[in-house]
């Protein structure tokens, strides 16, 4: 009801004459009911001192007086400064600053005085065309404007109006449940003791959490410690060697050198199909009994046979020709071979670029993680210095609260980490059988990667699966082109040479040479061909899928490393951006201008800002490194000699 009065008193008393004219006239009970200005919850009056005699009417919330307003002032300024207030004008909308002095101080000496901040934007730019902050003096008009406005303690307007106080009276102590919403003069404000500065805090690889600057608008990238820990980079030759080392001793590395063997010995046997081969028998027989008693010229040639005999017997044996069918199978074994050596370099690349991600993933997470530690710590003397505002009056309890569910928020990220750290720990372990040593920094930046997106696609046809599953197509075409020549006919030579009683007599011997047509009908052969030629197929799709793939691969590896590229650089901005907001935001909170929910939102921006930034800038490193594997660059920038095939 006063607010409706102070925008319709605006309006009404246009004149001076005019309003004096109404003023004047000594106010009844009749009058005093029909007045739109008697404020619905007053139990008494504030008299006017300076008036001779009572009041005419009985008691009222205005005072009589002989005079209205002032020339040039208005009667809603009027009206306040009747009432006990005090404006001051912020001038926002382009309104002279005007104050007004206390009035009625003497009625009021004995009466105790709380200051309450109450934001009267929308209500006094109707009535006066400014925006004002009121100080109620009086406990009664204060709980009675409590009870038409909702008090924020967290707001404050943007032009920010100092607020006077009585100097005849001294305040009385605040109370806990305003303390927030107080904005006294500097000699009477409660004597609160603002968060501590954030001490630096040691990361991992020396880095440290920035501390609050008093200057947040003109920070320095260049001297921001994040910044600075992220630039230390790791040894070329040291990082090469850990690599190296763990392709050397990976398992899956020796699992494919055995493939490799076992690919040379095949290939070996396949090209012995075309040398003569040998074979010698030796064998001995004894009668053991026989009866040949006619006189028949059979059994008279059976008598004459020896009872017991030592022979041996030698045969070479030499394929003249199969019609292509050995030669196709020695080719097809040598691609295999070929792929099999890839194979090796495929593992090879496999392992050096897991133990990339295992050295990044590592760096990480203990960068990350002594961020969290830190930034818990902070917090930590956080909590002590809420405890004691709150203990001082110049907190809330519900303050408190907040921080502690901050701290347990980083305690749960502290766990997660943790964990996420010791599998990192644990893999890096396995593949190069060291644990990771201390003071991890990052990965230098090796090799060449392409230019475009063209370019990675095409140096995706050269990658070690790429090429080894061309060989295994080739291979498989050569054996089905084998198996259709295993349906013509073979011809072969072979001498035989035998030596009978070689115990007995020395001298009984007999060569014989023999060629040998053959030919092979039914037993399944040409189903044989078949099944060989629809293999050859499917493996010849699968390497133009591997092909396709290892293309696709790297066109998506080169669009991530351009796309961590440009995040990197509004991530920088992003964090460099948040600390400047949280250094602001602490700053007022320390001189009383904030709130806690603000200082914490901020920090906690401000962190999720460093640790975005860590992990983006792991991830662009890594990406990096997939890409040169993506287009077979990888093992030539780590130094890693391709497997040689033994001969």
């Amino acid at each position: 009801m006063m607010l409706m009065g102070l925008a319709l008193g605006a309006t009404r008393y246009s004149s001076p004459s005019s309003r004096r004219a109404r003023v004047s006239r000594p106010m009844t009970s009749s009058s005093r009911r029909r007045t739109p200005f008697r404020p619905h919850s007053r139990k008494a009056a504030v008299r006017d001192q300076s008036t001779e005699g009572p009041p005419v009417g009985g008691p009222s919330f205005f005072p009589q007086r002989t005079q209205g307003p002032e020339d040039g002032q208005s009667f809603g300024a009027w009206l306040i400064g009747r009432a006990g207030l005090t404006v001051q004008s912020g001038g926002t909308y382009g309104s002279t600053a005007r104050s007004m002095d206390l009035r009625e101080q003497s009625t009021m000496q004995t009466r105790p005085r709380t200051l309450i901040a109450i934001s009267l934007r929308a209500c006094l730019t109707l009535a006066l065309g400014v925006e004002a902050v009121v100080v109620a003096q009086s406990p009664t008009k204060a709980e009675a404007l409590r009870g038409d406005l909702m008090v924020d303690a967290r707001y404050r307007l943007s032009s920010r109006v100092d607020l006077q106080a009585n100097q005849t009276t001294s305040p009385p102590p605040q109370s806990e449940s305003l303390s927030q919403s107080v904005d006294c003069p500097s000699e009477q404000r409660p004597s609160v003791s603002p968060p501590p500065p954030v001490t630096p805090t040691t990361m991992a690889n020396g880095a440290v959490l920035p501390d609050r600057s008093p200057r947040p608008m003109t920070l320095d990238k260049a001297n921001d410690p994040i910044f600075q820990a992220t630039s230390r980079i790791a040894e070329p030759v040291g990082f090469r060697a850990l690599v190296q080392r763990a392709v050397e001793l990976h398992p899956q590395v020796k699992e494919n050198e055995g493939y490799s063997e076992e690919a040379r010995y095949l290939l070996r046997q396949q090209e012995a199909g075309l040398l003569p081969s040998a074979e010698i028998n030796l064998s001995y027989f004894r009668v053991i009994d026989r009866n040949f008693e006619s006189d028949s010229l059979d059994n008279i040639l059976e008598r004459t046979r020896a009872t017991e005999r030592a022979d041996e017997v030698i045969s070479v044996n030499q394929l003249v020709t199969d019609f292509g069918a050995t030669a196709n199978r020695i080719k097809a074994a040598a691609n295999r071979l070929r792929a099999a050596a890839l194979g090796v370099d495929n593992a090879a690349e496999q392992v050096a670029l897991n133990t990339v991600a295992a050295w990044y993933d590592v760096y990480a997470l203990r960068t990350v993680l002594a961020v969290t530690r830190a930034y818990r710590a902070d917090q930590e003397q956080s909590r002590s210095a809420i405890a004691q505002r709150i203990e001082q009056g110049a907190s809330a309890e519900v303050d408190g609260a907040l921080v502690e569910n901050a701290i347990a928020q980083l305690d749960i990220r502290n766990a997660r980490f943790s964990q996420q750290l010791a599998e990192a720990e644990a893999r890096f372990t396995e593949l190069t059988g060291a644990p990771p040593p201390e003071g991890l920094m990052r990965a230098p930046e090796l090799g060449r990667i392409p230019a475009t997106v063209e370019g990675a696609r095409a140096e995706a046809e050269n990658v070690t699966a790429s090429v080894a599953a061309r060989f295994q197509a080739r291979a498989a075409e050569l054996d089905a082109k084998a198996s259709r020549r295993d349906l013509l006919p073979s011809i072969g030579a072979s001498v035989n040479a035998a030596r009978y009683g070689v115990l007995e007599s020395p001298r009984e011997y007999d060569v014989v040479g023999r060629v040998t047509l053959r030919q092979r009908l039914f037993g399944g052969l040409p189903q044989r061909a078949a099944a060989a030629g629809a293999r050859a197929d499917a493996i010849a799709a699968r390497a133009r899928r591997v092909a396709e793939e290892n293309a696709r691969d790297a066109a998506i590896a080169f669009a991530k490393l351009k796309a961590l590229d440009a995040q990197l650089v509004s991530l920088e901005a992003a964090y460099m951006a948040t600390r400047a907001t949280r250094d602001a935001t602490l700053l007022r909170f320390a001189n009383s201008r904030g709130t806690l929910f603000d200082a914490i939102n901020a920090s906690d921006t401000f962190y999720a800002a460093a640790a975005a930034y860590i992990e983006a800038l792991t991830n662009r490193d890594t990406a990096r490194y997939e890409l040169l594997a993506r287009t077979g660059n990888l093992l030539p920038a780590l130094e890693i000699s391709s497997y040689e095939i033994p001969r």
